[in-house]
């Protein structure tokens, strides 16, 4: 709920819907990084959702696991950027 309510405003300011369902499901792990996690996800869906598009974020438990899945109508990801999609990049922010 924590990272949606962050997102909520940002995104009807852009003229985008965001629609949550939220189920209560128990994580576990480093509440912080799963808290990132998330925030970064429903960020990347605000950043590249055009004005006038829809964001839905669902967290609900699926074969006895949790899924946390966000759709947005943005263009996606290029083909050739899908494989280093969790390759971690570190820049220079000194230059």
């Amino acid at each position: 709920h924590k990272a949606v309510d962050l997102y909520k405003n940002i995104a009807e300011s852009k003229g985008i819907t965001l629609h949550a369902v939220i189920q209560e499901v128990v994580l576990r792990g480093d509440q912080d990084q799963v808290y990132f996690m998330f925030r970064n996800l429903i960020d990347n869906a605000v950043k590249f959702t055009p004005r006038g598009g829809a964001i839905s974020v669902d967290l609900k438990v699926s074969d006895g696991e949790g899924l946390f899945v966000v759709c947005d109508s943005g263009p996606g990801v290029p083909a050739d950027k899908v494989p280093h999609l969790f390759t971690l990049h570190f820049s220079d922010r000194t230059k």
